[in-house]
């Protein structure tokens, strides 16, 4: 009876760990609003900082849970510079630089967003 009562304390503190890990990464993030969240974001991408922008994609996504392969597409260009042009509803458009190989490119994406729980989260781009 002992073993069993450690393997499930050892499993709560597993989850607990997890739980904590996930919610970690926005802490400080500035998710008030469909502009604020993208801005982050698209720094994020810019830095080529995949754990920070991993954690702005609203958990149970599509996009949270094929983040890595997305990433992969994301990171092939290079984002030299953004610019928030509009919020339409849950979409964000945002003009964004990039340069590949070599070439500078200029286009304007949607970024899709959604509230929940009072922040803003990514879900599509």
């Amino acid at each position: 009876m002992p073993k069993i009562n450690k393997v499930l304390a050892g499993a709560l503190c597993a989850l607990a760990l997890l739980g904590a890990g996930c919610s970690a990464g926005t802490k400080g993030v500035d998710q008030s609003s469909p502009e604020a969240v993208t801005t982050a974001f698209m720094n994020a991408i810019k830095n080529h900082d995949k754990a920070s922008a991993q954690a702005l994609a609203q958990p149970g996504s599509d996009m949270a849970q094929h983040f890595d392969e997305g990433w992969a597409d994301i990171s092939r260009n290079k984002l030299t510079g953004f610019t928030i042009k509009k919020v339409d509803g849950n979409t964000v458009n945002v003009e964004t630089a990039i340069s590949i190989d070599g070439e500078s490119r200029t286009r304007t994406n949607g970024v899709q967003v959604i509230q929940k729980d009072g922040k803003w989260w990514v879900v599509d781009l």
